[in-house]
């Protein structure tokens, strides 16, 4: 099974800072450099999290120098995206709790 970032270590190294998907992707290489994340399924998160009503991301410019700023997450937010990464048959075991 692949080595995952889960979504509140992910939030723990982006939130507060203004960065590029490049500077995100290597914070979490630095902070975490058993995982197996990609810069496409690191982009598919950040997209998440805009589209999200529960997390406050800003987003200035567009394509690969494109900007991210979050600055708030809620805890439902958190606990949904691991709940929803392991109802994906493809990614894990399904959860049963949902």
């Amino acid at each position: 099974m692949a080595n995952r970032v889960p979504a509140k270590q992910l939030v723990d190294i982006i939130l507060g800072k203004e960065m590029s998907t490049t500077e995100i992707w290597e914070a979490v290489k630095a902070a975490h450099p058993a995982n197996t994340m990609t810069r496409q399924e690191l982009a598919l998160r950040l997209r998440s999290m805009i589209r999200s009503p529960d997390v406050k991301i800003t987003k200035r410019g567009c394509g690969p120098r494109a900007l991210y700023k979050l600055t708030s997450v809620s805890d439902k937010f958190v606990e949904r995206a691991e709940v929803n990464y392991r109802a994906n048959p493809r990614t894990g075991p399904p959860d049963t709790t949902l």
